[in-house]
């Protein structure tokens, strides 16, 4: 999408996204899993109808994607986890007039399971951007950017019946 007016968007014409993604998840051992997750992407407008965006990167889309998670069983009942999710920078707008930083957020997470009068309890309690890194989401419009999510702990308990 692109125009030279601040309120007005027009769709581009033709567009081109090429890449690749590849997946890989097992058990290390009895007790540690891993989950990793890779992607390429290289986007082209091709034909924008308009001639001002020809050539550019699509919005708010990375190159380069990575998402691990691992997860160790540390007894029947407990486990802790962790994960990443990277990604490279992107343009911030059609225009390509500025871009979207890189980031790498870390997350860590400590599980556990109880059984409790016939149903299993289950609690989580996870710090997400571990680092506190300061990040910002991916956007379409250097109009709008948006701050991604601080550091935050979570607690969650839920009951299997």
């Amino acid at each position: 999408m692109s125009t030279d007016e601040p309120n007005v968007s027009v769709q581009d014409g033709e567009q081109v996204s090429q890449g690749f993604d590849l997946d890989i998840a097992g058990q290390l051992r009895e007790d540690v899993s891993l989950y990793l997750s890779y992607a390429y992407t290289d986007t082209e407008v091709t034909d924008s109808g308009t001639g001002n965006t020809e050539g550019n990167a699509f919005a708010g889309i990375p190159k380069n994607k990575l998402v691990a998670w691992s997860q160790w069983d540390l007894s029947p009942r407990w486990s802790l986890a962790y994960g990443l999710d990277y990604q490279s920078d992107s343009p911030g707008d059609g225009n390509n007039s500025f871009d979207t930083p890189a980031r790498a957020l870390h997350e860590l997470q400590l599980q556990s399971s109880w059984p409790l009068d016939g149903m299993i309890v289950n609690a989580d309690i996870a710090v997400k951007n571990l680092t506190d890194e300061v990040w910002y989401q991916n956007n379409t419009s250097a109009f709008f950017i948006k701050r991604g999510e601080p550091r935050g702990v979570y607690l969650s308990l839920a009951a299997e019946f």
